[in-house]
């Protein structure tokens, strides 16, 4: 059975350990994580021996540790995407998060670390930029490409005109950026949690994609392109070990619409 008992935390690099007593394991989500690749810091940082007792859990000096998960999320700077960063961030999670607007990230790290305690990456990349999205991901430390969760975000409506009144530039944002750059972070990511074989792909649709509106046309096309991707993504990843789930929201109060009428 799992208690729960005050948490004592300590920052080593990246490194956030959560120290219990002996017999007391608890985190908010039930989890009990502390990646492999610490046993070496570990010895250095204690002089002490580390002794796994199953996977991710550590017994050192009387005391049982365990490692902060991480969550990947893209468009965090706003919406959504922002609101999942607090979120998980309250309930001890590392952060990377990603968005266009560098200086928002910034903002956001420096308010995070500093009222949740947390570690935060910034990569400031454009989805749609497939060369950007891989070099970046490719790029980060070692200890950072173990991720645990991905929340596949960052998207965006262009217009709302009858079919053949519509903006072609504001389709070809909508698809490069709902389908393309869904495509590119979600294909660089599990590729890292093929080879650590665990993972939780989070993928952001919308009710669009179940049912169409006026004027919604392109839009719609590619919250339906998420659904039927998350679908088949559940089924081609389950042999890794790596859960798919969709999120399909309603309307909500976000610079969406803010974004879609340009202003």
């Amino acid at each position: 059975m799992l208690h729960h008992c005050p948490v004592h935390r300590f920052k080593k690099t990246r490194a956030k350990f959560f120290v219990y007593p002996e017999g007391s394991i608890y985190n908010y989500f039930g989890d009990l994580i502390f990646p492999h690749k610490f046993y070496f810091e570990l010895n250095i940082l204690t002089s002490c021996a580390l002794a796994p007792l199953r996977e991710n859990i550590f017994y050192l000096s009387g005391q049982l540790f365990q490692m902060a998960k991480i969550v990947f999320i893209t468009g965090a700077t706003a919406g959504f995407g922002k609101a999942c960063a607090y979120k998980f961030a309250a309930h001890g999670y590392d952060l990377i998060i990603n968005g266009r607007r560098a200086e928002r990230l910034q903002e956001m790290a420096n308010e995070i670390e500093n009222k949740y305690n947390v570690a935060v990456l910034q990569l400031p990349f454009d989805v749609r930029d497939e060369k950007a999205v891989f070099a970046s991901i490719d790029s980060m430390p070692g200890e950072w490409k173990k991720i645990d969760v991905l929340i596949n975000n960052a998207g965006l409506a262009a217009g709302r005109d009858y079919f053949d009144e519509a903006d072609m530039n504001d389709w070809n944002t909508m698809i490069d950026t709902n389908v393309k750059g869904f495509l590119y972070v979600a294909k660089a990511v599990s590729l890292l949690m093929v080879k650590q074989g665990h993972g939780h792909i989070i993928n952001m649709g919308s009710i669009a994609g179940k049912e169409v509106y006026e004027k919604g046309n392109v839009y719609c096309a590619t919250k339906f392109a998420v659904d039927a991707l998350s679908q088949s993504m559940r089924i081609d990843l389950l042999r890794h070990g790596i859960k798919v789930t969709a999120i399909n929201p309603g309307a909500a109060e976000t610079e969406f619409s803010i974004v879609r009428f340009k202003g």
